[in-house]
């Protein structure tokens, strides 16, 4: 099942455009033989009698390979509009000058015509006054902005290493057939097209299981487990599963690595600091195109609800059409009565019965008979019926 998933991913990759704004003649020729040649590799994984060195360099070649992809994918996207790249670049150059990435302002690159327009509350002088990251990113994202201008690389060298982890954790081709499925994902180039935060998670939680399974010290355990816990807000749902397979020094540990984490930025300005971490996830709006369990669900509700309504619609309009066929004068006015509507065991003969003594019983004023609206013409075939009988 994990071959089969990394074959699909390389199979997207092979004939499709992996990113969205990406330029996609650059992903002709030489991309398409690199993802060629990592799906040739990694069908070795389905032999059983290869040679040793073979089965020693293959995962190394398709680390390679990935490498090389996700290089090929920054360069053909070097300034994705999406404002998580933009932050994530301005906090790495703030940072570097000197400033914490939780006091400056940012640009509104979306302003306030889109669906996820920024709210006032962060807004000040059409810029964005909140950073909305925990500060282990921008801490891994400078060396890489002040290296290669382009905090990617740094997601691009974790990405990596949390397949290298996985991959030892578990020794076996079942540990890295897991890991390759991290990098040759069918979304895996996308998220480092736009600079999504989850390898950091990925590659904490990487070293996190590594460091438990291979029984490495206690404190390099919690170590990892402190760095696990300061990636990012949703991280305990990781992190609190695991604190259980460690000591309790071990997590006092890791309580220190998080406090030596937040603890400088949270004091050099905490109303900054709340404003980016908490009060961004308040009061920004949700945004439904993101990859993560919780827009998945909310587009399945409204697709499902518009499923809904489309149906009650449709029969709304073949009820419409119907009290608006071309009938007779008295059958459309008896469409018209909420009673014709009600179904009942003999619905047709009461139909029958009453046009019958709409047409051969007219009223003074020929369109009202037998408490039936009835229309000129219908009385004018009454009054002939009547004539000629």
């Amino acid at each position: 099942m994990l071959g089969a998933g990394c074959a699909v991913g390389l199979g997207c990759t092979l004939f499709t455009n992996p990113t969205l704004y990406g330029d996609a003649r650059a992903f002709q020729g030489g991309f398409r033989w690199v993802a060629l040649t990592a799906l040739v590799v990694l069908a070795t994984y389905l032999g059983v009698h290869l040679h040793a060195s073979l089965i020693r360099a293959r995962f190394l070649l398709l680390l390679a390979c990935y490498a090389v992809l996700a290089v090929v994918v920054i360069r053909a996207s070097p300034k994705p509009w999406i404002d998580v790249w933009v932050f994530r670049q301005a906090a790495a150059d703030a940072l570097l000058r000197g400033f914490s990435p939780y006091s400056v302002s940012y640009p509104d690159i979306y302003g306030p015509r889109v669906p996820w327009a920024y709210p006032p509350q962060l807004l000040h002088g059409g810029r964005v006054v909140a950073f909305p990251y925990l500060p282990l990113t921008v801490l891994l994202d400078a060396p890489a902005f002040a290296l290669l201008g382009d905090v990617r690389y740094t997601l691009v060298a974790l990405t990596i290493a949390a397949a290298w982890l996985f991959a030892r954790a578990v020794p076996g081709s079942l540990g890295e057939l897991a890991a390759l499925l991290v990098l040759f994902h069918p979304r895996t180039l996308f998220v480092l097209e736009q600079a999504f935060t989850e390898p950091l998670v990925i590659f904490c939680f990487a070293l996190t299981i590594h460091a438990i399974a291979r029984r490495e010290h206690w404190a390099m355990a919690g170590a990892a487990l402190g760095l696990l816990a300061a990636s990012k807000q949703y991280s305990p749902y990781l992190a609190v599963p695991l604190a259980f397979a460690l000591p309790r020094r071990a997590l006092l540990v890791a309580a220190a690595v998080v406090i030596t984490v937040l603890g400088p930025f949270v004091m050099s300005d905490p109303a900054g600091f709340w404003r980016g971490t908490g009060g961004f996830l308040v009061h920004a709006p949700f945004r439904t195109d993101s990859l993560s369990l919780s827009a998945l669900a909310v587009r399945l509700l409204r697709r499902g609800r518009a499923t809904v309504r489309g149906r009650r619609d449709a029969r709304r309009r073949r009820g419409a059409r119907a009290l608006h066929s071309p009938q007779s004068g008295a059958a459309n006015g008896l469409r018209r009565r909420r009673g014709f509507l009600r179904r009942g065991p003999h619905l047709e003969q009461a139909v029958v019965r009453q046009l019958l003594v709409a047409l051969l019983r007219p009223s003074r004023d020929g369109r009202r008979v037998a408490g039936i609206w009835r229309s000129p013409t219908a009385g004018r075939l009454g009054a002939r019926e009547q004539h000629h009988h």
